[in-house]
């Protein structure tokens, strides 16, 4: 009986995270997460779809080669990395976006590793950056080091966003800066070009 009540605890605050226009036409989705044989989650999804549309920013889609290594990191000085502009964006259209993104830290230039940082954001241009005004955040700011002797280090990024209204043609960014107190001026991280790429699924009432 114990077990039951634990279920309970868990299930209550997961349901109602997503919420969707009640217009929408009905169709259920399950979804069951399996550890070590027991089913610890089960999330009933109401929701229809006219379209499903999935963008991809293709192979060499990099719009920079290389990042500035600042002492002190903002997103005044980040890098657009990747960006797809979506069309015609209306209230209730759902993105899910995801970002891989392969950087390169001189293991004979620097003698540090660098943290490494990265957003999603739904802006109104391809240059839009974090700190750009009227952009919306698509993830958390994603932190991680690039080490010194690590050739090629992988960074993953992903969101989803639920348009709150009409919103017409808008541009996923995805954007990274570099910072390590032990940078010099002029120090830069590698971008590895033709390694990642921004795929994004767009689900249409």
């Amino acid at each position: 009986m114990a077990n039951k009540k634990s279920i309970l605890i868990i299930l209550i605050p997961l349901i109602g995270i997503l919420t969707f226009p009640s217009s929408c036409k009905k169709q259920t989705v399950e979804k069951t997460i399996v550890q070590q044989d027991t089913i610890i989650r089960h999330d009933t999804v109401r929701y229809s779809y006219t379209a499903i549309e999935q963008y991809n920013s293709g192979h060499c889609s990099e719009l920079c080669s290389l990042m500035y290594i600042q002492t002190v990191g903002t997103w005044v000085n980040s890098r657009v990395i990747y960006s797809l502009m979506i069309p015609n964006l209306k209230q209730g259209d759902i993105l899910s976006v995801f970002a891989e993104e392969e950087v390169t830290l001189s293991s004979t230039q620097y003698n540090y590793d660098a943290g490494v940082f990265s957003k999603l954001i739904l802006g109104n241009t391809q240059t839009d950056l974090p700190n750009s005004s009227g952009i919306t955040p698509i993830s958390e700011t994603n932190g991680e080091f690039a080490l010194q002797n690590e050739h090629h280090h992988v960074i993953h990024q992903s969101g989803s966003y639920v348009c709150p209204n009409n919103l017409g043609n808008k541009y996923v960014n995805f954007c990274a800066y570099a910072e390590t107190p032990n940078s010099s001026p002029g120090d830069t991280l590698q971008v590895n070009q033709c390694y990642g790429r921004l795929s994004i699924i767009v689900y249409r009432k």
